[in-house]
């Protein structure tokens, strides 16, 4: 249990804060809005909102998909190579 709260407190609450929810990425300085690039919070923050609240098109939808996929491919990749090597 002492583990998962760290874990909210280390990632979970600087991706929120980064995503858009809370304040527009847009008055963020610019070196924050590069870092929300990384942050797949924001693309679901964006989805989310357009879909149900403006009638998000499926071109803005692949369009904010696709860097949640290769962000999901990365981190898989990397949990992989680290779980294999620990095997080992």
């Amino acid at each position: 249990m002492k583990q998962a709260i760290l874990g909210v407190i280390t990632f979970q609450m600087p991706a929120v804060l980064l995503s858009g929810f809370v304040s527009p990425i847009e008055d963020m300085p610019l070196g924050w809005q590069y870092l929300t690039w990384i942050n797949p919070v924001r693309f679901f923050m964006t989805l989310s909102r357009g879909i149900f609240l403006k009638g998000m098109g499926i071109e803005d939808v692949i369009l904010n998909l696709i860097p949640l996929i290769i962000i999901a491919f990365i981190t898989l990749s990397l949990a992989s190579w680290t779980f294999k090597r620990k095997l080992d």
